[in-house]
């Protein structure tokens, strides 16, 4: 059997971004490159998850909140850079007017629904392909040795 090596799987989807009123302000094509993002993914989501704990842990009028905030708004960009490209996350910011809160739960299912399932998937592709690449080293070189 010859060896066989295949490209790695992309993710393309759409995304509309509709107004209150139920018009198409934007169409967003995702082209996700899952081998490119799959070691920046869960840093980037933990980041996200940590910046956001720490706002709902702060009174709007505590002296830190504004940076905390901030610190949303960045890890938020880093995220959504790395997972729909700095194109879209500009579109997203402006119709969601810099409000990193709301497009949070506005776009997570899409996260939690899509990307992540295929990053994990990936994840345990890869997993899989260096135990059977180990199995198969150990078994040559126990034959070797016997």
């Amino acid at each position: 059997m010859a060896y066989q090596i295949s490209r790695a799987d992309r993710l393309i989807d759409e995304i509309e971004l509709v107004s209150k009123s139920g018009e198409v302000k934007a169409v967003l094509t995702v082209n996700l490159d899952v081998t490119r993002i799959a070691r920046s993914y869960r840093t980037n989501m933990l980041a996200i998850s940590k910046a956001q704990e720490n706002v709902r842990q702060m009174k709007p009028c505590s002296d830190n909140f504004d940076q905390a905030v901030e610190e949303l708004g960045n890890a938020t960009i880093a995220a959504y850079n790395l997972v729909f490209g700095e194109e879209n996350t500009a579109v997203m910011l402006e119709f969601f007017e810099n409000e990193y809160l709301e497009m949070l739960e506005q776009t997570m299912p899409f996260i939690f629904d899509v990307v992540q399932p295929a990053v994990q998937a990936y994840v345990q592709r890869q997993k899989n392909n260096v135990k059977s690449k180990y199995k198969v080293k150990n078994a040559l070189f126990a034959a070797r040795n016997a």
